[in-house]
C-alpha cells in the first residue's frame, strides 16, 4: 500500500484534508466468466465507500476516520489513517451494467462480468 500526504487550499487558509490518501493494494483473478478485483481498505465500512464509474474508469475512494474512545488520548500513534483511492481503466470485454460490490472486514470485492461475446465458447464442427 502507498500513501502520501495530502493538504488542499482554500482561499488563504490552509485546511487539512485527510493526513494520508493511501493507494490500496489490489488482487486480480479471472474465469471465463468475470473478472474479480479485491481490494485492501481497512477501516473502511459499505458507508464509507464510493464507487464510481464514468467513461470506462472505475473509481475507489473510501473515507476512513480515526476514532478514539472517549476520555483517552493518545500516548502513542502507528497506525495511519486516511483516504484510499484507486482508479481502473475496464476493457471493452467487461459488462459495466454488471458490476457488482461487497465489503466485509475492510475487504472491497468486485465483480466485473464479461460481456457475452467475450466469453470463450466452444464451436462443435457438423458433418457436410
Amino acid at each position: 500500500m502507498t500513501c502520501q500526504p495530502c493538504k488542499t487550499e482554500d482561499q488563504s487558509t490552509t485546511v487539512e484534508a485527510p493526513a494520508f490518501v493511501f493507494t490500496p493494494a489490489a488482487n486480480l483473478s479471472e474465469t471465463e466468466q468475470e473478472v474479480v478485483a479485491t481490494l485492501a481498505i481497512p477501516g473502511a465500512g459499505e458507508e464509507d465507500v464510493e464507487i464510481i464509474l464514468e467513461k470506462g474508469i472505475l473509481t475507489v475512494h473510501a473515507a476512513v476516520r480515526t476514532t478514539r474512545p472517549e476520555g483517552l488520548r493518545a500516548l502513542r500513534e502507528e497506525y495511519e489513517t486516511g483516504d484510499y483511492h484507486r482508479s481502473f481503466s475496464l476493457s471493452r470485454e467487461i459488462d459495466q451494467d454488471g458490476i457488482e460490490a461487497s465489503v466485509n472486514n475492510g475487504i472491497l470485492n468486485l465483480r466485473l462480468p464479461k460481456r457475452e461475446e467475450a466469453r470463450p465458447r466452444k464451436i462443435v464442427p457438423t458433418k457436410n
